[in-house]
C-alpha cells in the first residue's frame, strides 16, 4: 500500500510539474486541513493552467489575482509550489470571509472552496508543513519515487504473467 501511494505521488508530481517532496509537504497541509489528495492536485492544476490564461488577458483568474494583488505573469513565472504559497500569502490579507470562495473557486476551480482552510494556513503555516513532512520522512526525492514507480510496474507485469499462465 505504501509502495502504491508513492507510485501515486510520483506519477501526480510529474503530471503537475511539481517536486515530489514539494507536492508531500502540500499533500500534509491539506491532509491535516481535511482536504484529500485529489482536491488538492487538481486545485494545483487549475492554478496553473488559469494563471497562464490570466498572464495572457483571460480565464476565470483575472479578477481574482486582481482582487489579491497579484500579476498573473509574475505568478505565471514561478514554480507550482510557490504560486500556491503566493496566493495564500495574499488570501491572508482578504478581511472579507466571504471574498474567500469566490477568489479560491476562480483560481483552483469547484476545489477552490475545499482549499481554504488550507490556502489560510499562509505560506509561513505551509513552510512549516512543508518542513515537518520532511521531518516525518514524507517528503521523499524523485530519484527514490522513481525506483518505487519501477517496482511497482514490476510487481503489476509479474501479476500479468501469474495472469496469462493461469489463462492458458
Amino acid at each position: 500500500d505504501t509502495a502504491t501511494e508513492l507510485d501515486r505521488t510520483s506519477k501526480t508530481a510529474s503530471k503537475i510539474g511539481i517536486a515530489s517532496e514539494k507536492l508531500a509537504g502540500l499533500q500534509s497541509a491539506a491532509s491535516q486541513t481535511g482536504v484529500s489528495n485529489e482536491t488538492l492536485s487538481k486545485g494545483l492544476t487549475n492554478l496553473a493552467r488559469r494563471t497562464s490564461e490570466a498572464a495572457d488577458g483571460t480565464g476565470e483568474a483575472v479578477g481574482a489575482l486582481k482582487k489579491l494583488g497579484i500579476t498573473a505573469s509574475r505568478l505565471k513565472e514561478l514554480k507550482p509550489e510557490e504560486q500556491f504559497r503566493e496566493v495564500a500569502k495574499a488570501l491572508g490579507s482578504i478581511t472579507n470571509q466571504s471574498d474567500k470562495p469566490s477568489i479560491a473557486f476562480d483560481l483552483c476551480g469547484r476545489g477552490g472552496n475545499d482549499l481554504i482552510n488550507t490556502l489560510d494556513l499562509g505560506a509561513g503555516g505551509l513552510n512549516k508543513m512543508q518542513k515537518e513532512a520532511e521531518k516525518l520522512g514524507l517528503a521523499i526525492s524523485g530519484d527514490k519515487l522513481k525506483r518505487v514507480e519501477a517496482f511497482n510496474d514490476a510487481i503489476d507485469k509479474l501479476g500479468k504473467l501469474v495472469g496469462g499462465i493461469t489463462n492458458k
